[in-house]
């Protein structure tokens, strides 16, 4: 029986896609080494990991796979580096060889948009448009609820009529997916998102979602929440130059190092988002570093008055 016949029996997938997408990873590392895994050196690994996890080409040009991308790409080698350990296929688990290395699942502070590009995309989304047209306030909420108060493209989907509102003297959102958490927002972003859904009752949604599209007046995919982020870097320019396009991860992401840079708390931080503490320390361990002690505190101040 091969590897990968003996983690299939183990591991149990929610659909035969997902189980596709597994393959196809996991062979790219048995074609590379063969069956008999421990003779691979970490140094081995380690360049393999760098190789067709990172790029690919297309007509004989280097493109780069998104951060998180490789991330799903190496959590795969992972679990399958971690099953034929546990089943005692092999002696050595070398799962632990990669998360020891340093350019995996640690977001570099470099990587993140600058506050110069962040005021930069703000400057275009403030604009007086956002009084009376529902689409052009839209795009501006989700930036903002990205960047200040970290939701991600699938929480932002799930929101509908009905999940927003104060609780005591804060004005709480509640979104449902991935997973249920209440998330507080800061009284100028619930200004915005009142705003918003008062013009929403004019453009004749089809629907219960918050954020609704502009053809189809139906709710927003989380892929499209996705796409609107890297259009809108698409147009801001900062001295004439175009700025990188960034994820939406990375604007969230920096949202909650400009947080921490401003002594928000890390214990209340981790509460909000719902996740473990070695997960949220892998991902910010940087931000103890002093070179991203810089605060983005300005960013956190209203761009313009209501």
């Amino acid at each position: 029986m091969t590897l990968l016949n003996s983690y299939f029996e183990v591991k149990q997938f929610s659909s035969k896609k997902i189980q596709q997408e597994y393959q196809a990873i996991i062979e790219k590392l048995l074609i590379q080494f063969g069956e008999n895994l421990e003779n691979i050196g970490e140094s081995d690994l380690e360049k393999f990991l760098k190789g067709p996890f990172t790029k690919y080409k297309i007509n004989g040009e280097d493109k780069y796979y998104a951060p998180t991308t490789y991330e799903k790409n190496i959590n795969i080698i992972k679990s399958f580096l971690n099953t034929i350990f546990e089943e005692e296929l092999f002696d050595k688990n070398y799962a632990e060889s990669i998360e020891a290395l340093d350019n995996n699942r640690e977001i570099k502070f470099d990587q993140l948009p600058t506050a110069k590009e962040i005021i930069a995309i703000q400057k275009q989304l403030y604009t007086d448009e956002i009084n009376n047209n529902y689409y052009v306030l839209r795009d501006l909420v989700i930036f903002n609820l990205i960047f200040h108060s970290g939701l991600s493209p699938k929480e932002l989907a799930s929101m509908s009529i009905g999940d927003t509102g104060f609780q005591g003297t804060d004005y709480v959102i509640h979104v449902e997916k991935p997973k249920f958490r209440n998330i507080t927002i800061s009284i100028q972003d619930a200004k915005y998102l009142s705003h918003l859904l008062k013009l929403r009752e004019s453009i004749g949604a089809k629907d219960n979602a918050i954020f609704i599209s502009q053809k189809r007046k139906t709710r927003l995919a989380d892929r499209t929440f996705r796409h609107l982020i890297s259009e809108l870097c698409k147009t801001v320019k900062i001295d004439g130059e175009s700025i990188p396009i960034y994820s939406a991860e990375k604007f969230r992401n920096a949202g909650i190092v400009a947080a921490l840079s401003f002594n928000y708390s890390m214990d209340d931080m981790r509460e909000q988002m719902q996740v473990s503490p070695k997960y949220f320390n892998t991902r910010f361990k940087y931000i103890d570093k002093e070179r991203t002690k810089k605060s983005y505190a300005e960013l956190f101040e209203p761009f313009k008055e209501w």
